[in-house]
């Protein structure tokens, strides 16, 4: 056995259905059977061919008792009756058994592997991050020192009195001011 399959007791039957496979309601005749012997829907298992249409059905049962008992009501009822339960136009019941049958769990599906384009768009948005981050760093630097240095008078340079009349200052090196007026 494959790992993690397991053995059920189950009721098998092939149903044949007046109609096309196209018209065949497989979810309420599902549902049906599955109510019908008071089982889960999923315990329940339909396939469709056409020919009228014909229904290979299981149906899970918990123990061998419950599966030799519905095996043997499929097999009493008449088409008429199992119309009126299940819902569509049953002509006949072929192949009706009880059976161990085998549930092999169906492969876990593939995790998608991530695309080259995510992984390129995640990068470029984070350089990208960093690049205006440094440029906003860069600018900054640049405009505290122009503001440091339009407040700060060097000695030795000329402050104030940019025009003819106005006082202005010198500042001398040993930190001392010089007032002058500048005159033309």
């Amino acid at each position: 056995m494959v790992p993690g399959s397991r053995l059920v007791e189950a009721v098998k039957a092939i149903f044949t259905i007046r109609g096309d496979v196209d018209s065949f309601d497989a979810v309420s005749f599902k549902w049906r059977l599955a109510r019908l012997f008071q089982v889960a829907f999923g315990a329940v298992s339909l396939s469709v061919t056409p020919g009228s249409v014909l229904v290979n059905a299981t149906i899970q049962t918990d123990e061998s008792d419950a599966a030799e008992s519905a095996a043997a009501t499929l097999r009493d009822s008449s088409p008429e009756a199992l119309t009126v339960i299940l819902g569509a136009q049953v002509e006949g019941v072929s192949s009706v058994a009880s059976a161990t049958v085998v549930i092999v769990p169906a492969p876990a599906p593939a995790l998608p592997s991530p695309s080259p384009s995510t992984s390129q768009a995640v990068l470029a948005a984070v350089l990208s991050v960093l690049g205006t981050t440094a440029l906003v760093g860069v600018l900054a630097a640049c405009w505290w020192a122009t503001a440091k240095r339009r407040k700060t008078t060097m000695p030795g340079e000329w402050a104030g009195a940019d025009a003819p009349g106005k006082e202005g200052a010198v500042v001398v090196k040993d930190g001392s001011v010089n007032r002058y007026s500048m005159q033309l």
